[in-house]
């Protein structure tokens, strides 16, 4: 049955799009997204909209969800047109009444529903939470945030990151970043911008204008073509890949003058965390810097937030004579006492298969087995205290654990943290050193909700958050979310980002802000 109604809500979803004018589409969105983050009169020139339709709360029942909104988008490019003949009736859909985005928003959640209860009946709906989550948190949680804008200018600003950058394109890292801003806020208050923007005012000469637009936007009819073949699959249709995450605007015109960016945080979000688009092919040197720097801006996050604990940087220790070992990445220890806390660091990105397949361990094996490696190297650290390896790091017998990731691997996944916790189970029996008392409680944590958990605890408030995200009824929850349960979150005051003045390091153009 649900196959069935998949199949008409497919239908219905194409017949709607296929006669919609995808720029005119663009439009409508952007317009309904405006309405929504609090730009009310932006929008109204472009829509007609209920007045209770400009909201911002996410439950209200006149809500379009951005992570819908960029669905609809991908789906409107790869949805065939209708064919204009000689004498057939040539029907459009009205792209400016809100009651178009209720029938296609409508439409798109019906299909998805569907889709969910035949996915239900193959994947487990732990499983299927996870997934969910990936598409949800980010937008949620605000796509644009000062700690996300410096985590990620200061991940991908070592000499060796920008050299790549800059040798595979015309323009250097603080000119994309600081042209990005321009248009994302240009975007803000109009659905397009044209493609001779003058942008000379900020440094941004012609020539890089027109290299730094042909990164972040595509043609409309190579958009067709690109966004039906990243969506020929019979995978669900939220979770497949978005043509916008790698070209936030799409160009119309004969000579692409007109230039749509209909969810402008993905314009920043692209020449911030998304330069890993560009850097991707750098080689071993690049990644290894950038988890270089990611383990740095951690270490100094922690260091510059908790007051009365002791931070200390990986080092070496002896294990046999000939062998020396790296302790883990960063080793904490509240009121400046015993080792309590191991913290692993890994900066790899979530891959598409990661993100969204249905079965993420197996279809990306390599990288949760390089989750699971973190989780080893934890215990295998805790095994060589115990044997005297490492005898001026004494480790508190309530120690815990935490693989500190730059992406959200395992938010929401209690399923497949058992499968992680397994895989690192496996490789530690092949270790004599390490037995089961070694095998501390270990915590999965993206460093954006690391930050946001620290901007509102206290010292002691974060060291028993922590304590208690290990215990098995907060398995799969944010740390973040644990805080708020635990209800310490009424005794916090919200803190200041400890690097917000450290903005200009990396975007120098930030100081003529």
């Amino acid at each position: 049955m649900s196959r069935i109604r998949r199949n008409i809500h497919r239908k219905k979803l194409n017949k709607i799009l296929r006669v919609a004018d995808d720029e005119q589409f663009f439009t409508m969105m952007w317009s309904i997204h405006a309405a929504q983050t609090g730009r009310e009169d932006k929008a109204r020139p472009f829509l007609e909209f209920p007045k209770e339709a400009a909201t911002t709360d996410m439950a209200s029942k006149y809500a379009v969800h951005p992570w819908k909104c960029e669905t609809l988008l991908n789906e409107a490019l790869a949805t065939p047109k209708q064919k204009i003949t000689p004498g057939n009736t040539f029907k459009t859909l009205n792209c400016r009444t809100f009651s178009s985005i209720a029938l296609a928003l409508n439409t798109l959640t019906k299909l998805e529903d569907a889709e969910d209860g035949l996915t239900l009946k193959r994947v487990s709906v732990l499983n299927e939470l996870h997934r969910l989550s990936q598409r949800q948190f980010g937008w949620q949680m605000g796509l644009i945030t000062l700690a996300g804008l410096y985590r990620s200018g200061f991940i991908y600003s070592g000499p060796k990151t920008k050299l790549f950058f800059e040798s595979t394109n015309e323009f250097s890292l603080n000119e994309f970043s600081l042209a990005c801003f321009a248009i994302r806020a240009a975007l803000e208050d109009k659905p397009a911008i044209v493609r001779d923007i003058d942008l000379s005012s900020i440094g941004i000469s012609e020539k890089k204008r027109e290299d730094i637009l042909n990164t972040i936007s595509i043609r409309h009819t190579e958009a067709r073509k690109k966004a039906s073949t990243l969506r020929n699959t019979k995978k669900h249709t939220g979770y497949k890949k978005s043509l916008f995450r790698e070209y936030p605007c799409v160009s119309f015109g004969q000579n692409g003058e007109r230039i749509h960016g209909p969810l402008p945080d993905l314009v920043l979000l692209r020449s911030t965390s998304g330069v890993f688009y560009d850097v991707i092919n750098g080689g071993g040197d690049v990644r290894n810097e950038i988890s270089s720097r990611f383990e740095r801006y951690c270490i100094e996050f922690l260091q510059c937030t908790l007051l009365t604990a002791r931070v200390r940087a990986s080092f070496k220790y002896q294990f046999t004579k000939r062998q020396q070992i790296d302790s883990p990445d960063i080793l904490v220890s509240a009121n400046k006492g015993p080792v309590s806390l191991i913290i692993e660091c890994k900066a790899r990105r979530l891959s598409y298969e990661a993100r969204f397949s249905e079965d993420p361990v197996s279809e990306a094996r390599d990288a949760y087995n390089e989750l699971s490696k973190g989780l080893f190297q934890i215990w295998r650290f805790v095994a060589h205290q115990r044997l005297g390896l490492i005898p001026n790091e004494p480790i508190s017998a309530d120690v815990r654990g935490i693989v500190l990731t730059l992406d959200t691997w395992l938010s929401a996944a209690s399923v497949m943290q058992d499968e992680v916790f397994e895989l690192a189970n496996l490789r530690a029996s092949e270790d004599a050193n390490i037995t089961e008392e070694d095998r501390i409680p270990v915590i999965f944590c993206p460093i954006g909700d690391l930050e946001q958990t620290l901007g509102v605890s206290t010292d002691s408030s974060f060291f028993e958050t922590v304590f208690a995200a290990t215990d098995d009824k907060f398995k799969g929850w944010s740390l973040s979310g644990v805080h708020r349960e635990l209800g310490l979150d009424r005794s916090s005051t919200e803190k200041k980002y400890p690097f917000a003045d450290r903005m200009a390091d990396v975007f120098p153009w930030w100081r003529k802000q």
